[in-house]
């Protein structure tokens, strides 16, 4: 999987190295790894590595029903590479842009003759520069797993990670003059880094280890419990633009530090039953389940003013950091336990598809702020989410849909040099769409409307975070997926989200970080015959709409549209020589032309999109 694969589910930030900026219908998704939430701090979230992944798919709409803490707009689900029988080797080095090196490497097979047990061990090695001048950009990554296959009905695979990221600010925020603004210094340098490279750095170190296990008893039930341990260290300083910044005559910019320390564990499980059956005409896949999560987080920000300036065109590094004064923002630990307990049952009647499910969520969150004189808080929920959808499968491929859903979402974290942790947000979506498959293709067409509500949404404007009374969104969703012909596979979508705050202080106004409109276009052509068999090329397009940064859609927080193009090539090159057999080599482009342009302004700081990135690849597979 390259990150070109993935550049369409990027809106809002560019690229920054420390964490993954998606939404999902205006919303940021919660992550699931083989089957588990990933925790949730401020800075230290775990980052997984794409190469370890053997698929992932975003899965829109509520869908606490069952997986519990998600928003409205959906989830990201992950599942990790597994042990396999087959004996599979696979290497792959990368060199590009930013002097860019990478390793990639996987191997897996049997441990013994009769394939009881099986292993498997992948991982990356990074040594790369980020876009931004004097920022690393390295990641160290090991995903060794085991699988036991206890007998025909029974299996248990442990799967375990560790990844040591070493990198910085990505983000620059960037003054908005020389950005946003003209100035008579000129536009400020994609690259320019105007922190203190010597000073600065973001180490953050992340393990998991954990198990699936699965259990048939017969042709009706079947058990599965999923289990994992994770852990995030991160020690983070930096540098940077300071929050209400000004540029002087002289093209100096004032600036302010940030130190932050925080360490997230998390232990989850979930258990479900799940039973396949059948009462008169009617076919039951029914699912019963409980999980539970304990998470503890420590977190300590402390802001630094008195930083000395920077020049915004000539920047020198090396700045008297000595007479730095700082103070404490936030010190607290958090503690959450969380408990769920849900069903679902789809029911297949004929045609009809109906699906009823439902959730209990118990949560306690206990938060001891350090700088507040020890003070505690203490929160206990209780939700209950459901959802219902109906379905008809047409015999021409033909399958419209209505559903309703609701969630329900523990928020972590707390308010700036208060003694208030966060509320948790609640959520209810209406939808109705079509999906058209053809009978005998692989194409599939979908078309969704949606109307969904959340309160006490999170926001971050500027360096702090804050909840929202009430937001509303209502959008619209295509997506296209084709296998044209033999040679020509194509991948389309649009999407249309109109968002309005509608409890708060910001009312009326669109949420911030949710352009209108979206749409991508990708599309490969891969030649299987004549002089050019195992050749491919491939191109795509994606657009984002005009979007404010802030709540208050102010001028200075909005920006506009804008379209980047991204282009690859792949050669399978045992079709040139059998001799080559396993070998293939492939080039990917993202930003094609190196369009400059804003992805966002917050109403204090901007920042750039992606550059142009080229990252040419040889992978051996034997």
């Amino acid at each position: 999987m390259h990150p070109i694969d993935l550049a369409a589910f990027w809106p809002g930030y560019g690229a920054d190295s420390r964490a993954d900026w998606l939404k999902v219908r205006g919303f940021v998704p919660t992550q699931f790894l083989d089957g588990l939430p990933l925790p949730v701090g401020s800075f230290a979230n775990p980052k997984i590595e794409p190469w370890n992944l053997e698929r992932i798919a975003v899965l829109r709409g509520p869908a606490s029903s069952v997986y519990g803490q998600t928003p409205p707009g959906g989830l990201l689900d992950m599942v990790s590479r597994r042990p396999q029988a087959e004996q599979a080797n696979e290497v792959e080095l990368q060199a590009g842009s930013n002097e860019h090196k990478q390793i990639n490497f996987d191997n897996t097979g049997k441990l013994d003759g009769e394939g009881q047990f099986l292993y498997r061990v992948s991982g990356t090695v990074r040594d790369s520069n980020s876009p931004i001048d004097h920022i690393p950009d390295k990641r160290y990554n090991l995903a060794p797993s085991l699988t036991w296959n206890i007998n025909d009905d029974t299996r248990l695979t442990f799967l375990s990670q560790y990844t040591r990221d070493d990198t910085g600010i990505t983000g620059q925020f960037l003054p908005l003059q020389g950005t946003k603004i003209d100035s008579p210094f000129g536009k400020i340098s994609h690259h320019k880094n105007l922190g203190e490279p010597d000073w600065d750095f973001y180490d953050r170190t992340y393990c998991a280890l954990g198990y699936a296990f699965e259990h048939r008893f017969n042709d009706v039930w079947q058990f599965h419990q999923n289990l994992r341990y994770t852990k995030s260290d991160l020690e983070f300083q930096a540098v940077n633009v300071s929050t209400f910044n000004s540029v002087d005559a002289d093209g100096n910019v004032s600036r302010e530090s940030g130190i932050v320390d925080e360490d997230i564990s998390q232990f989850a499980v979930d258990n479900n039953f799940q039973a396949d059956f059948s009462t008169g005409e009617l076919d039951h896949t029914l699912l019963l389940g409980l999980d539970h999560q304990r998470s503890n987080s420590n977190y300590r920000w402390l802001y630094g003013f008195g930083v000395p300036p920077i020049s915004v065109t000539r920047p020198v590094y090396g700045a008297d950091l000595s007479n730095v004064t700082y103070f404490t923002l936030q010190d607290y630990n958090q503690k959450t336990r969380q408990t769920g307990l849900y069903t679902q049952d789809q029911i297949a009647l004929d045609n009809w598809r109906l699906t009823l499910g439902g959730r209990e969520d118990w949560v306690h969150t206990s938060t001891e702020f350090y700088n507040q004189n020890g003070v505690s808080n203490t929160q206990r929920d209780v939700a209950f989410s459901g959802n219902a959808g109906l379905s008809y499968v047409f015999d021409n491929g033909v399958t419209p849909y209505i559903s309703y859903a609701e969630s329900f979402q523990p928020a972590m974290g707390a308010t700036v040099s208060s003694t208030q942790s966060f509320d948790p947000t609640e959520g209810k979506q209406y939808e109705a769409g079509v999906k058209y498959q053809p009978p005998g293709s692989d194409a599939l067409l979908t078309a969704a409307v949606y109307d969904l509500t959340q309160t006490n949404v999170s926001v971050t404007e500027g360096s702090v975070t804050r909840q929202v009374g009430e937001l509303k969104v209502r959008g619209l969703e295509l997506e296209a997926t084709a296998d044209v012909t033999e040679n020509l596979k194509l991948v389309a979508s649009y999407s249309y989200t109109d968002s309005e705050i509608q409890k708060g202080a910001d009312k009326g106004n669109r949420m911030a970080q949710m352009p209108r409109n979206q749409a991508t276009a990708w599309a490969d052509y891969t030649w299987h015959s004549g002089f050019l068999d195992g050749f491919g090329i491939a191109g795509g397009v994606r657009y984002v709409g005009d979007s404010y940064g802030n709540t208050a859609n102010t001028w200075l927080g909005h920006t506009g549209s804008y379209t980047v193009y991204d282009a690859s090539a792949h050669y399978d090159l045992s079709r040139l020589d059998s001799s080559l057999r396993g070998l293939s080599v492939a080039v990917d482009t993202k930003n094609l032309f190196n369009k400059e342009y804003l992805s966002t302004c917050d109403g204090f700081w901007c920042y750039y999109g992606d550059e142009r990135n080229l990252v040419a690849s040889v992978n051996y597979k034997f």
